[in-house]
């Protein structure tokens, strides 16, 4: 959610899981939140902020040669905390802890426009005793003005769990407010193995939104 100024964000992000979970030693029930992580993200840096790209009359070299600015990514920080309750399933204490979590998540706009990398670098769990690092490098293609595609890569670091996952994936925006989209995720290690999908529905909510010109 948007508010105060342009830049800032506040996220809240909730994972309620209910499974069945099944090893060859035992068959246990387990319901809970995943994750509850509420936060805010701040835009500190815009390469596009009050950058007029001029278009050369005199030359077509010189209009179609690598944009080097484009290199340059939008940078923002992320800073939030977890809430853990007790008894937590998918937790690795029994305790109930508010624990933080920190990330900087670097945007570049590449070719055409029509790309877009982001990479995000964060840590979580710091005071615990199973803090964890991770990043995700997430490539987006805009095929048409309905339909966006996706490759991402995730790396994590923990002593409690690490992992490298890679996903696929495409979007569908049925309206200027309502997305679909779907997925399919598997790993590199096999202690566990895992083969995931997924789809989705995003909406946005833009009816309090005014526009601001830089």
């Amino acid at each position: 959610y948007g508010a105060f100024k342009e830049e800032l964000e506040f996220i809240a992000e909730i994972q309620y899981q209910n499974d069945l979970y099944k090893t060859s030693f035992l068959e246990e029930k387990r319901s809970g939140f995943k994750q509850l992580t509420l936060g805010a993200k701040y835009l500190i840096f815009d390469p596009f902020k009050n950058f007029d790209e001029k278009v050369n009359i005199y030359s077509w070299k010189a209009n179609h040669k690598f944009d080097w600015h484009q290199v340059i990514p939008a940078v923002a920080i992320f800073a939030g905390a977890n809430f853990t309750g007790a008894d937590n399933p998918f937790y690795f204490s029994p305790e109930s802890e508010i624990t933080p979590k920190v990330a900087i998540i670097l945007q570049n706009h590449l070719g055409d426009g029509s790309w877009v990398f982001v990479t995000n670098i964060i840590s979580n769990y710091m005071t615990t005793d199973y803090p964890s690092l991770s990043y995700i490098l997430t490539l987006t293609k805009g095929i048409n003005k309905k339909w966006s595609a996706f490759v991402e890569n995730q790396g994590i670091k923990s002593d409690y769990y690490s992992d490298a996952i890679v996903r696929g994936g495409a979007a569908y925006l049925i309206n200027k407010n309502m997305q679909v989209d779907a997925s399919i995720s598997t790993n590199f290690k096999d202690t566990p193995s895992i083969l995931y999908g997924g789809v989705g529905l995003s909406w946005r909510y833009d009816g309090r939104y005014k526009e601001v010109h830089l």
